[in-house]
């Protein structure tokens, strides 16, 4: 058992390395994807309310999200996942066309 939640936890680190720079460049925090099941939350929700009472906001949501950043999150997630997260997905798309 031990074996197996280290070698989730290597393949997840390893994704993270990978993808970090992307995500930051999305406006995605590094506290979102610490862990695969935040990240796996957030994608479910589209916001992060664990541990942000030391910052400005009290929570993250892709509502803070700039266009462009909204845009690169939304085909990222098309890329990786496929229509798995379409909720999101679409969330995404609906606040990019309110943004002019």
């Amino acid at each position: 058992m031990s074996f197996r939640r280290n070698k989730k936890d290597k393949e997840w680190k390893e994704w993270c390395k990978l993808h970090q720079n992307i995500l930051n460049t999305f406006g995605i925090p590094e506290k979102i994807f610490e862990t695969e099941e935040r990240w796996f939350i957030f994608l479910e929700h589209g916001y992060d309310e664990v541990d942000w009472s030391n910052k400005s906001q009290n929570i993250f949501t892709v509502n803070l999200l700039k266009k462009k950043e909204l845009i690169s999150l939304s085909n990222f997630l098309l890329e990786e996942y496929g229509t798995e997260y379409n909720s999101l997905i679409k969330e995404l798309n609906f606040l990019t066309n309110s943004i002019s």
